[in-house]
């Protein structure tokens, strides 16, 4: 009723034009009625856009919160040993970790697979089950029930069994190690390396080296004594083969230098072990 209302006013409006106007009356108000709802669609465009567009931020924001929600990584334990301390770990599963000084193991709060991340040197004694992991940054070793022993550091790693059988794998390659056998990344490549009978030396205070790189023993040296040892003189090409007990840092340094005809002098101020070739410290 009200639209027929409009429509007779308007027609009202349009009788009384004369030419230039060119429409019939009824060719006008159909134009009218157009440009009216094109107008009342630009109105109320923007506003449709607008809640258009905020639902979908609402939805991407919601997708996002969600995919990182189920991205995130699981909530991890972590055990850290500082300078000359070691640290008996026992894990969700029984299994036991003996950590060496500055090194680090961690594991999934949800303990899902059996696997541990490990940077530095530990001991494992890992009880029978499913597959155990340790990963570290240059290789991995994977066990059922065993003992054995990794070191791990940024360029250096080593595996070595004790009990049962342990799988190494680095460099690309696969290898089952037997009680007795070890091996480690030298040279970038995978090569044998000595396995002591028993519990590894550093767990009994003795530190045992088979023809290993000078420098991981000077690094073994101040890790263990919180010394450092300035070696700036030497070169670092050489390796040592050798046992020194650790509650003397004198003794380990003269065992280490005598070997490699060197000679040191420490510092108990600054806690700085000079170390060059023997001819040069008088």
């Amino acid at each position: 009723m009200e639209r027929e209302n409009e429509k007779d006013c308007y027609s009202r409006l349009l009788s009384g034009m004369e030419p230039p106007f060119r429409h019939t009356e009824e060719q006008a108000w159909a134009l009218l009625e157009k440009r009216i709802q094109t107008a009342e669609n630009r109105r109320w465009r923007p506003v449709t856009q607008w809640a258009a567009a905020a639902a979908a931020m609402l939805l991407l924001a919601v997708g996002i919160y969600s995919a990182g929600r189920l991205g995130q990584e699981p909530e991890q334990v972590v055990h850290i040993t500082g300078t000359g301390e070691k640290r008996e770990v026992v894990l969700p599963d029984q299994s036991v970790v003996t950590l060496n000084a500055e090194s680090s193991i961690r594991w999934s709060k949800d303990w899902s697979g059996r696997i541990v991340n490990l940077q530095g040197q530990a001991h494992f004694r890992v009880t029978k089950g499913s597959l155990f992991t340790v990963e570290t940054a240059m290789g991995s070793v994977e066990v059922v029930g065993t003992s054995f022993e990794v070191v791990s550091t940024q360029d250096h790693f080593e595996a070595r069994c004790h009990t049962g059988m342990v799988r190494v794998k680095a460099l690309g390659q696969e290898l089952d190690l037997l009680p007795g056998e070890g091996v480690g990344v030298q040279e970038g490549v995978l090569r044998p390396v000595e396995v002591t009978s028993g519990n590894p030396g550093w767990m009994e205070e003795e530190l045992n080296f088979d023809n290993t790189p000078v420098e991981e023993v000077w690094l073994t040296i101040e890790s263990k004594f919180g010394v450092r040892i300035d070696r700036r003189n030497l070169p670092s090409d050489k390796s040592f083969t050798g046992t020194f007990r650790t509650g003397s840092l004198e003794d380990a340094m003269e065992t280490v230098c005598l070997s490699l005809g060197l000679s040191f002098a420490s510092d108990p101020l600054t806690e700085v072990v000079v170390v060059n070739r023997a001819e040069e410290i008088r």
